[in-house]
């Protein structure tokens, strides 16, 4: 078995742009969806062992705005592990010992916001000058 079968592939993922309805603005509104899907592999160089295969899928939305300062603002939410499915990442064939005791569980339901946060600096306004 070559290092490419345990390569994971992206099997659909599709972004949403805006969408327009009658009544409601979206504009700046982004929309997410993939599924990443991983078939059984080799757990260790030998194939003494196999990690199971699984299906994890992601979503994010986001939304971008012009600020009152004139630059564009982005606040996103990607989360990851949508279902909280219970699988194994790797396992680490060059761990000190057995690698079956080198299995990395993959992470549960995992949210991560980045809101918006933009510094203005000034030219030739420093502190102390």
């Amino acid at each position: 078995m070559s290092e490419i079968d345990a390569v994971p592939i992206t099997l659909a993922t599709r972004a949403i742009g805006p969408q327009r309805s009658k009544g409601v603005e979206f504009d700046g509104l982004s929309l997410g969806f993939g599924a990443y899907v991983v078939g059984n592999r080799q757990g260790n160089n030998q194939g003494t062992f196999q990690l199971s295969g699984y299906v994890r899928f992601d979503a994010m939305a986001g939304y971008s705005w012009n600020s009152w300062w004139g630059t564009k603002t982005t606040a996103q939410l990607n989360i990851r592990n949508l279902t909280n499915a219970r699988y194994f990442e790797s396992a680490d064939p060059l761990a000190n010992g057995n690698p079956i005791l080198a299995i990395y569980p993959g992470a549960p339901f995992t949210a991560i916001g980045s809101p918006p946060a933009r510094a203005i600096f000034r030219a030739g306004s420093r502190r102390g000058s």
